[in-house]
């Protein structure tokens, strides 16, 4: 059964489209509401399968260019949530620590790379987050959790 969100953007969007087409709404205006109609049905669905996670890991990313930061975040957090495929999950995690890191909130940032770390199984993208985990820790002053995370890189191995 579709949530309440659905319903009543499809709804709008419907009423947005019939004021289009009456006249009372310019063609443009029409288009502008119906864009902002879309990128809030994203925000409030859900991700389903590998293709889904896919097309809002994109639209993520479009909202990060536009500058919509929290919008961006939480399509990336959906697609982490999802777990449909590692390689779709290391790469909405990494996007996550980037943003964390633009803001400068590195403590997000950590915590990403750290619930990817305990969530993921022994292999290249664990390695990585590891890596890039050690080079944060380095830029937070804390050297000693650096060179363990690099000594777990080695383990890996």
């Amino acid at each position: 059964m579709p949530s309440i969100y659905i319903k009543v953007i499809a709804a709008s969007s419907c009423f947005i489209t019939a004021l289009g087409l009456s006249g009372a709404l310019s063609s443009s205006d029409t288009n502008q509401n119906l864009s902002i109609l879309e990128e809030t049905m994203i925000v409030h669905s859900s991700v389903t399968d590998e293709s889904s996670a896919e097309y809002f890991l994109a639209r993520a990313l479009d909202f990060e260019e536009a500058g919509d930061l929290e919008s961006s975040l939480s399509l990336l957090k959906k697609v982490i949530d999802s777990r449909v495929s590692p390689a779709l999950v290391w790469a909405a995690s990494l996007k996550q620590v980037e943003i964390h890191i633009a803001t400068k909130r590195l403590s997000e940032a950590e915590k990403v790379l750290s619930r990817f770390i305990a969530q993921s199984s022994p292999g290249i993208h664990r390695a990585l987050a590891y890596s890039h985990r050690a080079d944060l820790y380095e830029a937070m002053g804390n050297k000693d959790q650096a060179t363990l995370d690099r000594e777990n890189i080695a383990r890996l191995r």
